[in-house]
């Protein structure tokens, strides 16, 4: 297991010199197995972190867009919809 601390930069001035502290703001965990998870100081969750798969140009294989799959199943309607039956 492995260990590694999230960081930001904060900036000061002293004697009128720019310096550069850096916060810890998190730790990631990487395990002997491969899995990794982060923690966040300010926050209770705890997020697992996992390699992105490559997009792949195959339009079969690609996930649609909700708004894709929304369009998808109004395209996909049958019945009339009668709008003076709408009860509001």
């Amino acid at each position: 297991m492995m260990k590694f601390n999230i960081t930001r930069p904060k900036k000061y001035t002293k004697n009128n010199e720019e310096k550069t502290l850096w916060l810890q703001v998190g730790v990631i965990t990487k395990f002997d197995n491969g899995n990794m998870i982060m923690e966040l100081n300010d926050r209770e969750d705890v997020y697992q972190i996992f390699p992105m798969k490559p997009k792949t140009e195959n339009p079969q294989t690609q996930q649609s867009s909700p708004a894709q799959q929304m369009q998808a199943g109004i395209n996909n309607v049958t019945e009339e919809i009668k709008v003076d039956e709408i009860p509001f």
